[in-house]
């Protein structure tokens, strides 16, 4: 009976030992499936977002539609017109090197088409790597090329880039688009907002795989191409104004130079071109220096032009006739200064006409002393000296007038021959265009139209600015002008059997407060035929070597262009 009694107790302590287990258990149990529940109630209520958003990704992609940029169209003579700036697409050659099977024969064979040594090539692939930088960019033609190939290993990469047809013609007009897709200097700049457009999307639906559906589109936005920009350029006087630049620079061996030419009556402005200048298909490749528009970002003293201005403001006022007589001396004395002429010896007694003709300093400042500062200084703003051209180029800029309070009697005998004042080749262009167009003073434009991608069209109308001076006073400047080309130093512009209106101006070169040795700036402006100008134009050159004055470097250039565009617009003979 002892023993059976010790067995219950044993039993017992089992049975008390098997429900603490199981209660532990149950214990656990319940807490695990509490931990569960509320994890799974985190999951499902907290984080659903998260995981709605997870789950959208893997079944669902969102793809940039990027619209085409705009071109940028020039004149071609008449109505059509021709793209400067347009599109193309580019291929980039992908290579991964652990699928390539004979490394040797691909990189030949890529020697071809990437126009690169073999052994290059083959220096970069020679490995087992899964990726590798593009090895380069080819175009359309040459990519069916590689495809026909089928080499292992080798992929293309299409992309849109920028592409300029004419390579560097009119380059810094246009500009440059770069590798992040956004204008750079000129036109590509000024517009670029309206030229790149906007961006689309369009949601794709996926499989588990990571396959687009093709029936599952489940949302898209197009892009918005973006609008073309038609200039006033001319391509075909563009061309024969870059070929005369090219060949003036060259022949002087100058720093550069520039050359403009625009409609006086519009301000249609039909060529624009300086040195030196760069391939926009190649910008990485040229000095940042070479990306500037010096026509309109050169700041210069004039010299001997802007006796044009100073003479046809003091006709205006009524200060001088053309027949107004003056002391041809040597030199003049001003204040504490002697001022000579430029070749320091006494031109002879004479008229206002003939001081223009033989561009005498001496009779310039006799003109200034007889018209006074405040009037002289009124003038030259209204000829829109100190302002912006307006023209629709990226980074113009304009050199500050003088205060009136600095215009000392001897600052103003300076100006009156080009020294001590700073213009760019715009604001000369246009004020002497002034002249052609009875004395109306039009604002510059380079932006024909603006086609939109909605089909209207935005023109751009002529504008005149002001009544710089009157018809009597441009028609009595004129005629100085035709006497500088038919009898003075501007004889190397004129155009057998056309009347040429036009101004030499050589100009010393300012530095540290000082004029530069044996550093000048040749340039000439006029237009043509002188009785209906079809046309007037600015030569400049830098620094050119061998020569001392613009007559013999920017006068004959401008002839030469003249020629080509008196006959090119079939102007009737003077």
């Amino acid at each position: 009976m002892g023993e059976k009694q010790t067995l219950s107790v044993t039993e017992q302590s089992t049975q008390n030992l098997q429900r603490r287990r199981l209660m532990f258990i149950s214990l656990v149990l319940v807490l695990l499936i509490s931990f569960l529940g509320l994890r799974l109630a985190q999951k499902q209520l907290l984080e659903h977002p998260t995981y709605k958003t997870l789950a959208h990704e893997q079944q669902y992609q969102q793809k940039e539609l990027v619209g085409r940029r705009g071109q940028i169209l020039v004149k071609d003579g008449g109505t059509a017109t021709y793209p400067l700036a347009t599109n193309q697409i580019e291929y980039a050659v992908n290579v991964v090197p652990s699928q390539v099977t004979d490394k040797e024969e691909t990189a030949k064979e890529l020697g071809k088409i990437l126009e690169t040594e073999p052994d290059i090539i083959l220096k970069d692939i020679n490995n087992d790597k899964l990726y590798l930088p593009p090895l380069g960019t080819i175009d359309y033609d040459r990519s069916k090329e590689l495809e026909k190939l089928a080499l292992s290993g080798i992929y293309l990469t299409p992309s849109p880039t920028r592409f300029y047809p004419e390579d560097g013609l009119a380059a810094q007009v246009l500009g440059f688009v770069n590798s992040d897709g956004k204008g750079q200097y000129g036109i590509e700049s000024y517009f670029d907002d309206i030229l790149h457009g906007s961006v689309g999307s369009v949601g794709q639906a996926k499989n588990a795989t990571g396959q687009e559906l093709a029936l599952g589109v489940a949302s898209y936005t197009p892009p918005k191409d973006g609008d073309n920009v038609v200039l006033t350029i001319d391509r075909n006087v563009q061309f024969k104004v870059e070929e005369a630049l090219d060949a003036m620079v060259d022949r002087f061996s100058a720093d550069g130079g520039s050359i403009m030419v625009m409609d006086p009556k519009t301000g249609a402005i039909v060529a624009m071109a300086s040195r030196p200048t760069f391939d926009p298909n190649r910008f990485g490749a040229f000095d940042v220096a070479s990306y500037t528009n010096q026509a309109v970002t050169g700041t210069y003293e004039p010299g001997s032009t802007f006796k044009t201005i100073v003479m046809a403001s003091a006709l205006d006022a009524g200060a001088v006739t053309p027949d107004t007589p003056y002391k041809g001396t040597a030199s003049i004395k001003v204040a504490d200064r002697e001022i000579f002429n430029a070749e320091r010896r006494p031109y002879g007694d004479g008229t206002m006409t003939d001081a223009i003709e033989r561009s005498d300093n001496v009779g310039m400042v006799q003109a200034v002393q007889r018209m006074g500062g405040r009037p002289l200084y009124d003038y030259v703003k209204r000829f829109g000296f100190g302002t912006p051209s307006g023209l629709e180029v990226a980074g113009e800029v304009t050199p500050n007038l003088p205060a009136l309070s600095e215009l000392t009697e001897v600052r103003l005998a300076t100006m009156s021959f080009g020294q001590g004042i700073s213009v760019t080749p715009v604001q000369l262009l246009t004020a002497v265009g002034s002249f052609a167009n009875q004395g109306k003073l039009v604002q510059p434009h380079i932006v024909d139209r603006i086609q939109h991608q909605d089909g209207t069209v935005e023109v751009t109308k002529p504008k005149v600015v002001r009544q710089a001076i009157s018809p009597r006073a441009a028609s009595q400047i004129t005629g100085m002008m035709i006497r500088v080309v038919e009898a003075g130093a501007g004889r190397p512009a004129a155009v057998q059997g056309y009347r040429v209106a036009g101004k030499t101006g050589t100009a010393q070169i300012a530095s540290g407060g000082a004029y530069e040795e044996n550093a000048t700036i040749g340039n000439f402006v006029g237009f043509a035929p002188a009785n209906d100008p079809k046309f007037v134009m600015l030569v400049k050159v830098d620094r050119p070597k061998g020569v001392t004055f613009a007559e013999e470097s920017a006068a004959p250039t401008f002839g030469e262009v003249a020629k080509f565009l008196l006959q090119y617009y079939n102007a009737p003979p003077s």
